[in-house]
């Protein structure tokens, strides 16, 4: 569902489309990154740092003004900011890509797709909300902004064997909270 709506709205050139995005949010993302590393000169090189992520998937961007780039563009600069902060206190991520997990097959099962199916999209999108942002975001990467489980991982700066995971586990979670909240269809 969607999934629909967002290829409906892919029509700008990727010239323009950056252009957009840049006006739009580069205060949104700077705040973003400001309240994370408490620094105007930090914040100013995660935001540059989170553009150049951005130019290199233009293409998973539908539209500039659509709630889904909003959020993207906040999960790229939230997540360089964090990432900045950690290096800034010593705290190293360890990015340990294995080979083994990018070969491994990404497929939900039939009965996942058609009990979401049968819920709104109100419904599923309050329940959404709710997940907390590990789980959300490598979620709606993955589904709203169609990136592969190498994408996010680079992305969020986690390794593929994790993006999987929280994937996994956002599904399951979702299915959960909208079990808890609604009737089907």
């Amino acid at each position: 569902m969607l999934l629909m709506i967002v290829q409906s709205l892919k029509s700008e050139t990727p010239q323009s489309k950056f252009i957009l995005v840049y006006e739009k949010y580069k205060n949104l993302m700077f705040y973003i990154a400001r309240d994370i590393l408490k620094d105007n000169h930090l914040a100013e090189d995660a935001v540059q740092e989170a553009f150049i992520i951005i130019s290199k998937n233009l293409d998973k961007i539908s539209a500039s003004d659509s709630p889904a780039t909003k959020s993207f563009v906040s999960i790229i600069a939230r997540n360089v900011s964090l990432n900045m902060a950690a290096k800034r206190n010593r705290e190293i991520l360890v990015d340990d890509i294995s080979a083994e997990y990018e070969r491994l097959p990404f497929h939900y099962s039939s009965s996942q797709d058609e009990f979401l199916a049968q819920y709104s999209y109100e419904l599923i999108l309050k329940a959404v909300r709710k997940l907390p942002s590990t789980l959300k975001d490598p979620l709606l990467l993955y589904v709203v902004q169609e990136m592969s489980i190498r994408e996010i991982a680079t992305v969020l700066n986690i390794s593929i064997a994790a993006a999987h995971k929280r994937i996994q586990r956002a599904r399951v979670k979702l299915m959960e909270e909208i079990s808890k909240e609604g009737e089907p269809l």
